[in-house]
C-alpha cells in the first residue's frame, strides 16, 4: 500500500464527505422541526392515494411518534441515498480521474507496482 497516495485521497475527498455531512445534518434539523402529531392524518391520506409513490421512497409507514417518523423519512430513502452518492463520487474519483487527466501515466512511472496502486485506491 502506498501510504502517501492514501493520504492524498483522504485529504482530497474530506471537503465532498463535509459537504454530504452538512447537508445531511440540515435535513435532519429540518425534519426534526418539521414534525408535527396533528400532521400524521394528513400524511397517512397521501399514502393512501398514492400508496405506490410513497412506498417508493420507503414511506409506506408514517408512524405517530417523532422516533417513526424519523426512521420513515431518514432511514426509508435520505440515509441510503447520500451516502450512496458519496460512494459513487468517490469511485468515480478515485481511478477515472486520473486516466482522464493522464496522471496515471505519473503515478505509474514511480516506483510502484500497478497492484500496489490499485491496492491503495480500492482500501481507501
Amino acid at each position: 500500500m502506498n501510504l502517501t497516495l492514501l493520504k492524498h485521497e483522504v485529504l482530497a475527498t474530506v471537503k465532498l464527505f463535509c459537504i454530504i455531512l452538512a447537508v445531511l445534518m440540515l435535513y435532519i434539523i429540518s425534519i426534526v422541526y418539521m414534525y408535527n402529531p396533528e400532521m400524521s392524518n394528513t400524511l397517512n391520506k397521501l399514502t393512501e392515494t398514492m400508496p405506490e409513490l410513497m412506498s417508493a421512497f420507503g414511506m409506506s409507514n408514517i408512524g405517530n411518534t417523532l422516533i417513526e417518523f424519523l426512521s420513515t423519512y431518514l432511514y426509508g430513502f435520505l440515509l441510503l441515498i447520500l451516502p450512496l452518492v458519496f460512494i459513487i463520487m468517490s469511485a468515480n474519483k478515485l481511478m477515472m480521474s486520473y486516466i482522464d487527466n493522464g496522471s496515471m501515466a505519473y503515478l505509474i512511472a514511480t516506483p510502484n507496482t500497478r497492484f500496489k496502486i490499485v491496492f491503495t485506491q480500492v482500501f481507501f
